[in-house]
């Protein structure tokens, strides 16, 4: 059984959650928390498999909790609920190593899913939020997104799709019976046609063109 725990500033919301989450499948909630210090304490205590954490606790913010649990705890996999407008935050938990984000006002089907992608050791990224990530980039226009996506070759696009759907270089080449160096050169060559800087933003870029399935959210 899978344990969780749950941090939410609200105590209804909170416990809305650990139920809903409880009811998914084999899980257990073995804390809650109400504020950041909290969080990173139960965090550190019950080494959980999974933090579920909302954007505005209080107390000691979410990144600084977030960047904290890391530091200490590096395999510690977090899913992030917060607004679809926060992508400031969002951006910064990806950057401290937070493995997947939703909106709290999604469906239980999808907090279902994205409980069980991350827990599988796999990431999830709301499409919506992936949406509005993209749009606030560096001003990405559609007409520039699909002419990149057309000047790329069949390898190019073979690896951006292995890349958004979650493998590294070394999987990737594996996947495609390529070595490491080859499949790090065709990587380089997608991520500078795309004028993208990192995975991340390969990633909200395959999800908002539907190369990574929309409904789902998954990077998997």
């Amino acid at each position: 059984m899978n344990s969780i725990v749950v941090a939410d500033a609200h105590l209804f919301t909170c416990k809305g959650i650990t139920t809903l989450i409880q009811q998914m499948g084999p899980y257990k909630v073995v804390a809650e928390a109400s504020e950041g210090r909290e969080a990173v304490r139960a965090t550190l205590d019950h080494q959980p498999d999974l933090l579920v954490v909302s954007a505005d606790i209080g107390g000691l913010d979410c990144l600084e909790a977030l960047a904290i649990i890391k530091r200490r705890r590096s395999i510690q996999r977090v899913l992030l609920l917060c607004e679809t407008d926060a992508c400031q935050i969002v951006r910064e938990a990806i950057r401290l190593g937070c493995e997947g984000f939703l909106r709290k006002n999604t469906s239980q089907e999808d907090l279902s899913r994205a409980v069980a992608e991350v827990l599988g050791g796999r990431t999830y990224a709301d499409p919506e939020i992936s949406r509005r990530l993209l749009l606030a980039g560096d001003g990405a226009s559609d007409d520039r997104i699909d002419q990149a996506l057309r000047g790329l070759s069949q390898r190019e696009r073979a690896v951006f799709r292995l890349i958004a759907q979650g493998h590294t270089n070394r999987t990737a080449a594996e996947s495609m019976h390529l070595s490491h160096k080859t499949v790090e050169k065709h990587r380089a060559a997608t991520m500078r046609k795309l004028k993208l800087k990192s995975a991340v933003d390969l990633r909200m870029l395959a999800v908002e063109l539907g190369v990574v399935q929309r409904g789902s959210g998954t990077l998997a």
